[in-house]
């Protein structure tokens, strides 16, 4: 269980949190401080590529950087790495925009059940990702 093509989930994001804390090319953006501040991610995206872009020019770039504009144009950002099977469940790979969906989506015994699987405090990525990162946090 929580087996993925690149190890564990725990192993894959561990070792790009990692990588981020000791290698300054790589830029860590969390998806909550995209949705609390779209435009400070984007400028900090563009400041770390070293594009220059004003902040005119980012604003006219920031509409198409929208969760609403993905959903609009959810084709796009469609799974092409592996075959998306439609279970004709209502699912849809651009959900639903905002923070915090496995408070609502999983139960109490599932998110403990997963923090089982993926929490191991003494293993060398604990450090980096932190109890605060665990769905612990989401209890209702």
């Amino acid at each position: 269980a929580g087996e993925i093509a690149f190890g564990t989930w725990r192993r894959h994001v561990g070792s790009w949190l990692a990588a981020a804390a000791a290698d300054p090319r790589v830029l860590l953006l969390r998806y909550e401080d995209m949705i609390a501040d779209l435009a400070g991610c984007v400028a900090r995206l563009s400041a770390h590529l070293g594009l220059g872009y004003s902040d005119a020019e980012l604003g006219k770039l920031l509409p198409r950087m929208t969760f609403a504009w993905m959903k609009e144009h959810e084709a796009a950002f469609a799974p092409t790495s592996v075959a998306w099977v439609d279970k004709a469940d209502g699912f849809s790979f651009v959900r639903r925009g905002k923070v915090g969906g496995g408070k609502e989506d999983l139960t109490a015994a599932q998110r403990e059940a997963i923090e089982r699987a993926c929490w191991c405090a003494d293993d060398c990525y604990s450090a980096v990702i932190g109890k605060e990162h665990t769905l612990a946090g989401l209890s209702p």
